[in-house]
């Protein structure tokens, strides 16, 4: 976690002073030598770096940098660099137009090569009634690898843990996305049915987790009971979902097993959407599910650094037997 926390400092820094113009060349400044110290999200700094130029209007250096980026092996989403307003000054300049059709064509390719990745950690000892399974999702723009130390000491716990990752690249290739909840859901299926054919699963015992876009979708996906799951636990989720509460009466209406379940939000208490959570939780406790809201004091949009034991704890508390 160690890692993780240094380079959550780096992001902190980086989007506290991007976006005010006093403060825009302390923006670009945080990110110096990124790549080389947390080389696992040097796509992701490069894009970061050439948009914080872009903002301090030096387009020949935001060029620069989107070419280390292309020499390196990077690709960026089309959308993204003709619409971003940080690209504002790069987005009428012939060489800047050139570097989008070569990253657009890397991200066709990229994108028809994209499969579903499933990453299971070390096996815990099973018991006599099978593996008890974990399936943790990643963020948006995240990936399985990167999830790995937050979700990892479940194993402890005697989880089974199944890190999942969408094929549905948006920002670089390393940067997944559950913006397409229909084929996602597909594909999750698939992926724990292939699970079941080789292990012994508990399906008491099986619980979806998730981070921010993940969350949202772990919690959608439980409650579609696309397949049979025990419960959720989903930290700053975040999405259309989360955004509209609406949009879960639906499928509220049709989760037969509702009574059944057993979920668990964890927010952070300044997080943007904090509110909405609270409001999803309430929501869910009076249609009759047993739901617990963790609020981490002091934390915004990421894992609260105790996370290990509200896993723990929250893995209890789903997995327990009422009989």
């Amino acid at each position: 976690m160690t890692e993780e926390k240094t380079f959550r400092d780096l992001v902190n820094t980086f989007f506290e002073t991007h976006g005010k113009p006093e403060h825009q060349q302390a923006a670009y400044d945080a990110l110096e030598g990124g790549e080389a110290l947390y080389p696992e999200y040097a796509s992701l700094i490069n894009s970061w770096r050439f948009c914080a130029a872009g903002l301090l209007n030096k387009p020949d250096l935001a060029i620069g940098i989107m070419k280390e980026g292309l020499d390196a092996g990077y690709w960026w989403h089309k959308e993204f660099l003709k619409t971003d307003e940080d690209l504002k000054s790069l987005q009428e300049l012939p060489e800047f137009n050139r570097i989008v059709e070569i990253a657009d064509k890397r991200y066709q390719e990229a994108m028809a090569a994209a499969k579903a990745v499933a990453l299971p950690l070390r096996l815990p000892t099973p018991s006599k009634e099978g593996f008890s399974l974990l399936l943790p999702l990643h963020g948006n723009n995240g990936n399985a690898k990167k999830s790995v130390g937050f979700w990892e000491s479940a194993v402890d716990e005697g989880w089974m843990t199944v890190l999942l990752q969408s094929s549905e690249i948006f920002f670089d290739a390393d940067s997944f996305v559950w913006n397409d909840m229909e084929k996602a859901g597909k594909e999750i299926k698939v992926q724990v049915e292939e699970f079941k054919a080789v292990y012994s699963i508990n399906g008491e015992r099986t619980v979806m987790g998730g981070f921010s876009k993940g969350a949202e979708m772990a919690v959608w996906f439980t409650l579609m009971e696309i397949l049979p799951m025990r419960g959720f636990i989903a930290v700053n989720p975040g999405g259309p979902y989360i955004q509209d509460i609406t949009l879960w009466e639906p499928i509220l209406e049709n989760c037969e097993r509702l009574s059944e379940m057993r979920g668990v939000f964890v927010a952070g208490e300044h997080d943007p959407s904090v509110e909405q959570i609270r409001e999803l939780h309430g929501l869910l406790v009076s249609k009759g599910m047993d739901c617990q809201l963790v609020i981490a004091p002091e934390i915004d949009h990421e894992f609260p650094e105790n996370f290990g034991e509200i896993l723990a704890e929250g893995l209890k508390f789903i997995g327990k037997n009422d009989s």
